[in-house]
Protein backbone atom coordinates (compact mmCIF):
# COMPACT_ATOMS: atom_id res chain seq x y z
CA UNK A 1 0.00 0.00 0.00
CA UNK A 2 2.77 2.71 0.91
CA UNK A 3 4.72 1.59 -2.37
CA UNK A 4 1.66 2.76 -4.55
CA UNK A 5 0.85 5.61 -1.97
CA UNK A 6 4.63 7.30 -3.24
CA UNK A 7 4.34 6.45 -6.05
CA UNK A 8 0.97 8.42 -6.50
CA UNK A 9 2.80 11.61 -4.63
CA UNK A 10 5.72 11.24 -7.34
CA UNK A 11 2.66 11.09 -9.77
CA UNK A 12 0.67 13.61 -8.98
CA UNK A 13 4.32 15.70 -8.55
CA UNK A 14 5.16 14.68 -12.01
CA UNK A 15 1.87 15.47 -13.49
CA UNK A 16 1.96 19.44 -11.54
CA UNK A 17 5.21 19.56 -13.88
CA UNK A 18 3.55 17.81 -16.57
CA UNK A 19 1.06 21.12 -16.15
CA UNK A 20 4.24 23.48 -16.11
CA UNK A 21 4.28 22.97 -19.90
CA UNK A 22 0.62 24.21 -20.99
CA UNK A 23 -0.59 27.77 -21.61
CA UNK A 24 0.08 30.58 -22.76
CA UNK A 25 1.36 33.58 -20.25
CA UNK A 26 4.48 31.83 -18.94
CA UNK A 27 7.31 30.92 -20.26
CA UNK A 28 8.14 27.14 -20.03
CA UNK A 29 10.90 27.74 -17.60
CA UNK A 30 8.59 30.07 -15.32
CA UNK A 31 6.09 27.71 -15.58
CA UNK A 32 8.04 24.70 -14.71
CA UNK A 33 9.53 26.77 -11.34
CA UNK A 34 5.94 27.59 -10.51
CA UNK A 35 4.96 24.33 -11.36
CA UNK A 36 7.94 22.17 -9.47
CA UNK A 37 7.67 24.92 -5.84
CA UNK A 38 3.96 23.52 -5.75
CA UNK A 39 4.75 20.17 -6.43
CA UNK A 40 7.53 20.44 -3.30
CA UNK A 41 4.62 21.75 -0.76
CA UNK A 42 2.55 18.65 -1.70
CA UNK A 43 5.10 16.18 -1.64
CA UNK A 44 6.11 17.07 1.64
CA UNK A 45 2.33 16.69 2.72
CA UNK A 46 1.88 13.61 0.95
CA UNK A 47 4.97 11.92 1.83
CA UNK A 48 4.57 12.52 5.75
CA UNK A 49 0.93 10.18 4.85
CA UNK A 50 2.78 7.65 3.78
CA UNK A 51 5.08 7.49 6.71
CA UNK A 52 1.65 7.29 8.62
CA UNK A 53 0.54 4.65 6.39
CA UNK A 54 3.64 2.31 6.96
CA UNK A 55 2.81 2.21 10.80
CA UNK A 56 0.34 0.41 12.41
CA UNK A 57 -3.07 2.06 12.39
CA UNK A 58 -4.15 2.91 16.22
CA UNK A 59 -7.82 4.01 15.09
CA UNK A 60 -10.04 3.93 12.32
CA UNK A 61 -10.61 7.89 12.53
CA UNK A 62 -6.38 8.13 12.45
CA UNK A 63 -6.55 5.62 9.51
CA UNK A 64 -8.83 8.39 7.31
CA UNK A 65 -7.57 11.61 8.63
CA UNK A 66 -4.25 10.13 7.34
CA UNK A 67 -5.90 9.71 3.42
CA UNK A 68 -8.18 12.86 4.04
CA UNK A 69 -4.78 14.58 4.69
CA UNK A 70 -3.84 13.39 0.91
CA UNK A 71 -7.13 14.53 -0.74
CA UNK A 72 -7.02 17.77 0.58
CA UNK A 73 -3.00 17.81 -0.22
CA UNK A 74 -3.94 17.28 -3.87
CA UNK A 75 -6.70 19.84 -3.84
CA UNK A 76 -4.68 22.37 -2.24
CA UNK A 77 -2.46 21.91 -5.19
CA UNK A 78 -4.49 21.82 -8.09
CA UNK A 79 -6.09 25.45 -6.12
CA UNK A 80 -2.52 26.30 -6.83
CA UNK A 81 -1.48 25.49 -10.81
CA UNK A 82 -5.11 26.06 -11.91
CA UNK A 83 -4.11 29.58 -11.54
CA UNK A 84 -1.00 29.14 -13.83
CA UNK A 85 -1.13 30.38 -17.05
CA UNK A 86 1.59 28.01 -18.67
CA UNK A 87 2.97 28.46 -22.93
CA UNK A 88 0.93 26.43 -25.23
CA UNK A 89 2.99 24.04 -25.93
CA UNK A 90 1.86 21.95 -23.09
CA UNK A 91 -1.68 22.70 -23.11
CA UNK A 92 -3.17 19.47 -23.76
CA UNK A 93 -0.97 18.08 -20.64
CA UNK A 94 -1.58 20.59 -18.63
CA UNK A 95 -5.49 19.76 -18.72
CA UNK A 96 -4.30 16.08 -18.33
CA UNK A 97 -2.55 16.58 -15.28
CA UNK A 98 -4.96 18.86 -14.08
CA UNK A 99 -7.67 16.54 -14.40
CA UNK A 100 -5.69 13.73 -13.16
CA UNK A 101 -4.81 15.09 -9.69
CA UNK A 102 -8.33 16.47 -9.21
CA UNK A 103 -9.52 12.53 -10.02
CA UNK A 104 -6.66 11.33 -7.33
CA UNK A 105 -8.04 13.69 -4.85
CA UNK A 106 -11.38 12.26 -5.38
CA UNK A 107 -10.06 8.91 -5.41
CA UNK A 108 -8.15 9.08 -1.77
CA UNK A 109 -11.10 11.02 -0.69
CA UNK A 110 -12.77 7.74 -1.27
CA UNK A 111 -10.32 5.74 0.27
CA UNK A 112 -11.26 7.79 3.19
CA UNK A 113 -14.99 7.93 3.03
CA UNK A 114 -14.34 3.38 2.50
CA UNK A 115 -12.58 3.98 6.20
CA UNK A 116 -14.73 5.87 7.74
CA UNK A 117 -17.54 3.24 7.29
CA UNK A 118 -15.36 0.19 9.12
CA UNK A 119 -16.00 -0.14 12.94
CA UNK A 120 -12.54 -1.46 13.78
CA UNK A 121 -9.19 -1.70 13.11
CA UNK A 122 -9.01 -5.20 12.02
CA UNK A 123 -10.89 -4.15 8.89
CA UNK A 124 -8.79 -2.21 7.98
CA UNK A 125 -6.51 -4.89 6.46
CA UNK A 126 -9.44 -5.68 3.93
CA UNK A 127 -8.82 -2.22 2.68
CA UNK A 128 -6.84 -2.71 -0.37
CA UNK A 129 -9.63 -5.28 -1.82
CA UNK A 130 -12.19 -2.46 -1.54
CA UNK A 131 -13.76 -0.97 -4.53
CA UNK A 132 -12.73 2.14 -3.43
CA UNK A 133 -9.02 1.17 -3.28
CA UNK A 134 -8.80 -0.50 -6.61
CA UNK A 135 -10.13 2.81 -7.30
CA UNK A 136 -7.24 4.25 -6.45
CA UNK A 137 -4.82 2.33 -7.33
CA UNK A 138 -5.94 2.50 -10.68
CA UNK A 139 -6.33 6.30 -10.96
CA UNK A 140 -2.98 6.47 -9.52
CA UNK A 141 -1.52 4.31 -12.54
CA UNK A 142 -2.89 7.01 -14.95
CA UNK A 143 -1.13 9.45 -13.08
CA UNK A 144 1.92 7.64 -13.80
CA UNK A 145 1.23 7.34 -17.67
CA UNK A 146 0.69 11.61 -17.09
CA UNK A 147 3.83 11.57 -15.17
CA UNK A 148 6.01 9.77 -17.55
CA UNK A 149 4.38 12.59 -20.54
CA UNK A 150 5.36 15.12 -18.84
CA UNK A 151 8.86 14.06 -17.58
CA UNK A 152 9.14 13.49 -21.85
CA UNK A 153 7.76 16.81 -22.59
CA UNK A 154 10.86 18.29 -20.42
CA UNK A 155 13.25 15.62 -21.51
CA UNK A 156 12.55 16.73 -24.95
CA UNK A 157 13.55 20.26 -24.70
CA UNK A 158 17.24 19.36 -24.55
CA UNK A 159 17.52 18.99 -28.37
CA UNK A 160 16.92 23.01 -28.12
CA UNK A 161 20.88 23.20 -27.32
CA UNK A 162 21.62 22.71 -31.21
CA UNK A 163 20.13 26.89 -31.37
CA UNK A 164 22.02 27.98 -28.37
CA UNK A 165 24.28 30.04 -30.46
CA UNK A 166 22.35 30.92 -33.44
CA UNK A 167 21.62 34.39 -32.92
CA UNK A 168 18.38 34.64 -35.24
CA UNK A 169 16.55 31.98 -32.75
CA UNK A 170 14.34 33.38 -30.06
CA UNK A 171 15.18 33.00 -26.48
CA UNK A 172 11.76 30.53 -26.24
CA UNK A 173 13.25 28.10 -28.73
CA UNK A 174 16.41 27.94 -27.25
CA UNK A 175 14.38 27.38 -23.72
CA UNK A 176 15.86 23.69 -22.45
CA UNK A 177 14.30 22.55 -18.90
CA UNK A 178 15.87 19.90 -16.63
CA UNK A 179 13.56 18.27 -14.54
CA UNK A 180 13.60 14.99 -12.41
CA UNK A 181 10.39 13.60 -11.46
CA UNK A 182 10.65 10.18 -10.78
CA UNK A 183 7.56 8.90 -12.17
CA UNK A 184 8.55 5.45 -10.83
CA UNK A 185 10.02 5.25 -7.83
CA UNK A 186 13.05 3.00 -7.22
CA UNK A 187 11.65 0.61 -4.28
CA UNK A 188 13.81 0.47 -1.54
Amino acid sequence: MVAGSRRSVLLASAVSLLLAACGGGMSLTEYAEEVEAAVAEMQVRILATDDALTEPATSVSEYEAIWRERADARREFLGVIETFDPPDEAAALHTAATDIVGRLALAEAAVADQVSDYEGVPELNGLGTTPAFRGFIEVNEEATNVCLAAQGLFDDTAQREVFADVSWVTAEMKEVIEVVFDCVPSET
